[in-house]
């Protein structure tokens, strides 16, 4: 196809489609626990931020426009939503059909989602852990991608660019909204790959 100039993938597409997606697999771009790399509260001996609901969603709104997200939506994480949309096993290659009359899938290709009564959740060997004794709260948020880009035909390297570089620039975001909540004194769980969470994304 490069070589007879089709269009979507020409070489210069295919070049804007690797450049598109290169970074979305490298370390620390999409991790449960988040790089925690930054300074918290506790190690700088000043408290923890305190603010209302209205006061938090606005100040995180804001803060994830600013690191490229889209819109933002916000949830309570309720024992409804732990027992219906809380996967049993992280997605990864646990997704596969060969898993529907033979589950739960080895660790090895989708560790367990797990609430524990522990003061702060973890990433384990086989298990991704979230404490049970407190109140957790979701958030959401949309990454632009261009849509005419993502439109056009046949599979192109072009449309392929458009859906890498929502992956790529939705780890960049997580990063920096991890280490913004881990600076103000707290934790955020976050997907453990580029491509999937804890719940369906059309869920949260």
């Amino acid at each position: 196809a490069i070589t007879h100039d089709t269009p979507g993938q020409t070489l210069r597409d295919y070049a804007l489609s690797s450049g598109a997606g290169y970074f979305m697999n490298l370390p620390y771009v999409t991790t449960f626990m988040g790089p925690q790399k930054v300074a918290t509260p506790q190690s700088l001996s000043v408290p923890v931020w305190q603010g209302t609901p209205e006061e938090n969603s606005r100040m995180l709104r804001s803060a994830v426009i600013f690191y490229g997200g889209g819109q933002v939506g916000f949830g309570v994480i309720d024992q409804k939503i732990k027992d219906k949309l809380v996967f049993t096993n992280h997605k990864g290659a646990a997704n596969s059909i060969g898993f529907v009359e033979n589950f739960p899938p080895p660790p090895a290709l989708g560790k367990s989602y797990l609430f524990e009564d522990v003061e702060q959740g973890y990433e384990g060997a086989t298990t991704f852990v979230l404490p049970s004794n407190k109140q957790l709260y979701e958030f959401c948020f949309t990454v632009p991608m261009s849509k005419d880009m993502f439109r056009t035909a046949n599979e192109s390297q072009i449309m392929y660019s458009a859906n890498l570089s929502r992956y790529r620039l939705f780890g960049n975001i997580q990063n920096c909204i991890q280490e913004f909540i881990r600076s103000l004194g707290y934790t955020c769980y976050g997907y453990a790959s580029p491509f999937s969470g804890m719940m369906p994304a059309i869920a949260s």
